[in-house]
């Protein structure tokens, strides 16, 4: 039997051929051209990735006047959680675990995707911020303000 192409069918017409369609997606108009998946992890153990990445970070990339040099293991700022899940936890799976980031299917790798292709460029790449952190607002109901600031930022931009 032959299976009918669903690349780039507007999402209702996707879902009538019996494809579940992501909560994310608010727009039935429009294909679902990306599917993310997020790990939920125990806030310990995000703080301490977050601390760990950040103290790495300070290693490699030493700037002149950082005035965190005292230490680096305060705890996290809802931000810098925001941002580290959006770039290091977005569709991790047992093959992509040896990276930190730039893996096939990372944010930043969809955002260059979304960018080679050359259409509508803008709209997309908003159409997939927007996706995300919506995405990590459902998954981190604790961080759901600092995403609805970063989405309002996104919108009003």
């Amino acid at each position: 039997m032959k299976h009918p192409s669903i690349h780039q069918l507007p999402a209702r017409e996707a879902h009538a051929l019996g494809v579940a369609i992501p909560y994310w997606h608010l727009n039935d108009d429009l294909p679902i051209s990306y599917h993310l998946t997020l790990p939920v992890l125990l806030r310990e153990d995000l703080n301490r990735l977050v601390i760990f990445c950040r103290k790495r970070s300070a290693k490699f990339a030493h700037k002149e006047f950082d005035c965190r040099a005292d230490g680096l293991d305060y705890l996290p700022r809802d931000k810098e959680l925001v941002n580290f899940i959006r770039h290091s936890c977005l569709n991790r799976t047992g093959k992509n675990n040896h990276q930190v980031n730039g893996y096939t299917a990372s944010y930043d790798a969809i955002l260059y995707r979304i960018n080679k292709a050359g259409i509508d460029v803008e709209n997309r790449q908003c159409a997939f911020k927007l996706s995300v952190l919506r995405l990590i607002q459902a998954s981190y109901p604790d961080l759901a303000i600092e995403c609805e600031y970063q989405i309002f930022n996104i919108i009003n931009t």
